[in-house]
């Protein structure tokens, strides 16, 4: 377990795009103006699993 994370009965690529959702046009984790690696590899895992 990491610690600082929240404990959810939500997927983690649920928990990682919420985290990574960008606000006022930049991610609140990375700072990116873009989507960030953390964000896309989450969608990604969220589109193959259904």
């Amino acid at each position: 377990m990491t610690a600082g994370r929240p404990v959810s009965a939500e997927p983690w690529w649920q928990v990682e795009m919420e985290l990574h959702r960008q606000r006022d046009g930049r991610c609140p984790v990375c700072g990116t103006r873009k989507r960030c690696w953390p964000w896309a590899n989450a969608n990604s895992a969220r589109i193959v699993h259904g």
